[in-house]
């Protein structure tokens, strides 16, 4: 191998060039090639054109050196001995011996080591066998770019083509381009799956146990998109920042759902919209919300279950919806349900709505349970339509009301059988008091005495039965004197020893303690009265007699006003008082003038006045002005005049009297006989007396 070697020879100052070499103290080896350079500059170089020449040329002018080598010889410069640069006549360049370039193709450390590859059949440049640096001397990956303000890194294209970054695995054959699409106007980067058959992932993965958070930013908002353990997070990082999902409709971008960041509050905001879920069998659409008080609202549109069964508070519904869970408290201060219904309107029909509806032709609305007055106070369940409503306990037909209105308990009723029919034939009424009269009505109750009693259309009360009845009676071996005190005045015949068979409802009470039959408070009715006696007048002497039934009346007859001093007749005014001429009274607590009191018979009645007679037929006369203070006065006792046995009673001779009449009777009032002596105060013997009555009717 022949070698160039160059001596640098410095000209100094004061030398000049010559058109014959420059004459060097120095000797200089065979085949070398001497070059001169002035040690200071110079106004012009000339080309050297003429030189020492070990096989070549050098022409130097003032912008070129140029070394031109025509045989096979290496050009070498050396550091004191040492080569530091070496251009082999191969044209292999090696500088310090670690960078080689063979052939114009390739610089490295040699084969199998790093290597910078110039490929002029494909106009590539390669590294091979080694990691690239920028900015750092020690790169641990393939490609390692440091700066210390900002890293860059560029793919431009200088045509309309998108600058494309592209994954490439050799042995799979699998690649994925990431490029720059601005086809729509925005700059998007956009990753491209390349391998048919197979989908395409983007993934942002963190060490085990901590999270990967996708961060998107615009100017100084962000969101993330975070992935831990348990969790994925879509989080919007401004204050009140709204989360919106949009889907293409139509061609125009419309918001599907807002998640609203001030509120939290989730929203379908389009028309028409419905959230569907596509669940398989068994699995749970569940609200976890530790505010007890959370809502869950849906303020307009519908809501729709497609489908299967919903449950609310249970994970396994039996029905399209069932409700279940623990009762939640008191609504409105009642005992609430599990199920609320509430509208919100005034107007009638408005409120607490609920309604059946039927599929089968068209849709129909079957019944309707809600409110009925603009108060929305009042409740009705309505069938809609021309139907029955029917009601089953234990599985069983209890009671109908059908079309017409007619309620059937136990059977259903036919076409004649209008209002209320009852299968069992019972009807139960719980006892209770008179109830207020209704116009046109009738009414149907029982009391706490055992009573029914029925109320017609005009107020008018009826006991429904007649089992009011009772008798006393005297009979014995002797005789029983009934004293008289006062001529022409009633004795109360008090000769009553036993009392006979009477009604087990104790409406008509005999009493031979107090010689009395006595109306229950609510025994009025029509009544038919008798009595029979055997009698003599005491002594053997006969008396004229008067025997008669006595009425004590439960509401005495008020009088209001009487005849004044020495007026004849006395003229009793009682309004309305309904006693009849030849009926007498028992007058009593007329005050002054006190000669209207006492045993009189009825006369020259009117509707409000009536005269008083005495019992043998005199006048009355009066003995003092009236007082109208208190007590005013009252007619007590009254004495039928179809009750009244008037003869002469023999005194030693037995005789018989009897007497039957019918006669209406109001609640509490007491019946008795009585006795008034007209001849004098001779008493009289009674040998046997009955005394009886029945009711027989209102």
């Amino acid at each position: 191998m022949r070698r160039l070697i160059v001596a640098v020879v410095l000209l100094l100052a004061g030398n000049a060039w010559g058109a014959d070499p420059v004459v060097l103290p120095v000797v200089i080896p065979q085949d070398s090639l001497v070059i001169v350079i002035p040690q200071f500059g110079i106004p012009a170089i000339p080309t050297l054109d003429r030189a020492y020449r070990a096989g070549g040329t050098i022409t130097v002018n003032a912008t070129d050196i140029i070394f031109n080598l025509t045989s096979t010889q290496d050009f070498i410069i050396q550091d004191n001995g040492t080569p530091i640069f070496t251009v082999l006549d191969s044209g292999t360049i090696s500088i310090g011996g670690d960078v080689t370039m063979a052939n114009g193709k390739w610089i490295g450390a040699g084969s199998g080591k790093g290597q910078i590859v110039f490929d002029d059949s494909n106009d590539e440049i390669e590294i091979l066998n080694a990691q690239l640096g920028v900015g750092t001397s020690s790169p641990d990956t393939l490609g390692h770019f440091v700066s210390a303000t900002s890293t860059e890194l560029r793919l431009e294209t200088s045509g309309a083509s998108d600058p494309t970054l592209s994954f490439k695995t050799t042995n799979t054959a699998n690649q994925i381009n990431v490029f720059l699409d601005e086809n729509l106007g925005n700059d998007r980067l956009v990753v491209q799956g390349m391998t048919a058959g197979v989908g395409t992932d983007f993934q942002v993965e963190a060490v085990t146990g901590q999270v990967a958070t996708l961060r998107l930013r615009s100017g100084t908002v962000a969101s993330t998109i975070t992935q831990s353990a348990t969790q994925l997070v879509l989080k919007h990082l401004l204050l009140d920042g709204d989360i919106i999902f949009q889907v293409n409709d139509g061609g125009s971008n419309t918001s599907a759902l807002i998640i609203d960041g001030a509120t939290t509050n989730i929203s379908l905001p389009a028309d028409n919209q419905q959230l569907e879920f596509g669940l398989a069998t068994d699995y749970t659409i569940q609200w976890d919300n530790p505010n007890t008080d959370a809502l869950h609202t849906i303020t307009s549109g519908t809501f729709a279950f497609m489908g299967g069964n919903f449950g609310a508070g249970t994970a396994s519904p039996n029905a399209p919806l069932e409700v279940k869970g623990a009762l939640p408290g008191n609504v409105g201060g009642f005992p609430s349900g599990h199920f609320h219904v509430t509208g919100d309107g005034t107007a009638q029909f408005s409120n607490s709505v609920i309604t059946g509806h039927s599929a089968y032709n068209t849709n129909t609305q079957l019944w309707y349970l809600g409110s009925m007055s603009s108060s929305n106070d009042n409740i009705c369940f309505i069938n809609r339509q021309d139907g029955d409503v029917h009601f089953y306990t234990n599985d069983t037909f209890r009671m109908v009301i059908d079309a017409n209105g007619n309620v059937g308990i136990g059977l259903i009723p036919t076409a004649n059988m209008a209002g209320l029919s009852i299968e069992a034939g019972l009807l139960t009424l719980k006892e209770t008091t008179t109830p207020t009269a209704d116009t046109n009505y009738a009414k149907l109750w029982t009391t706490s005495d055992n009573e029914l009693f029925f109320q017609d259309g005009a107020g008018g009360n009826h006991l429904l039965h007649g089992d009011a009845f009772s008798n006393i009676w005297f009979h014995a071996a002797g005789t029983v004197e009934v004293a008289i005190s006062t001529q022409n005045a009633f004795t109360k015949i008090d000769s009553f020893a036993v009392v006979g068979n009477e009604d087990d409802l104790a409406h008509l009470v005999g009493s031979a303690a107090a010689n009395t039959l006595t109306l229950s408070s609510i025994a009025d009715g029509e009544y038919e009265i008798s009595f029979h006696a055997s009698i003599t007048a005491t002594g053997g002497a006969d008396k004229e007699m008067v025997i008669v039934l006595g009425i004590t009346l439960a509401v005495p007859l008020d009088i209001t006003n009487v005849t004044d001093d020495l007026v004849t007749p006395i003229v009793i005014t009682s309004v309305a008082h309904g006693l009849e001429n030849g009926d007498m009274v028992e007058i009593a607590g007329v005050l002054v003038n006190t000669a209207a009191n006492g045993s009189f018979i009825v006369a020259s009645k009117a509707d409000d006045t009536f005269e008083i007679v005495a019992l043998d037929g005199s006048a009355t006369t009066g003995n003092g002005d009236y007082d109208e203070g208190t007590p005013t006065g009252n007619v007590t006792i009254e004495y039928p005049g179809n009750m009244v046995v008037h003869r002469e009673v023999r005194g030693a001779t037995l005789g018989a009297i009897s007497a039957t009449g019918l006669h209406v009777l109001a609640g509490s009032d007491v019946l008795a006989l009585y006795v008034a002596n007209l001849d004098g105060t001779t008493n009289l013997t009674v040998h046997a007396v009955s005394f009886d009555a029945f009711r027989i009717g209102d």
